[in-house]
């Protein structure tokens, strides 16, 4: 069984991500610990089959504005 690999989700990083991943780790920490919390709440609540899907799509495009905003690459 091979593991999926795609990449980080901010536009022009091409750095490799696990499937569970959304961003890679640089970009990851860029993003405010309140809007992480909040994403893998809803993220494992979807998981577990409890959650809405579109709670997490949310929160990626929160996440996505806050990373760009506060990165260059």
């Amino acid at each position: 069984m091979t593991e999926y690999t795609g990449t980080c989700a901010r536009p022009g990083c091409v750095r490799p991500i696990t499937e569970r991943y959304f961003l890679c780790r640089r970009h990851w920490w860029l993003v405010p610990r309140r809007l992480r919390t909040t994403y893998w709440a809803a993220y494992r609540a979807w998981e577990h089959r409890y959650g809405d899907v579109g709670k997490v799509r949310a929160a990626q495009e929160e996440i996505l504005a806050a990373v760009v905003a506060r990165s260059t690459s």
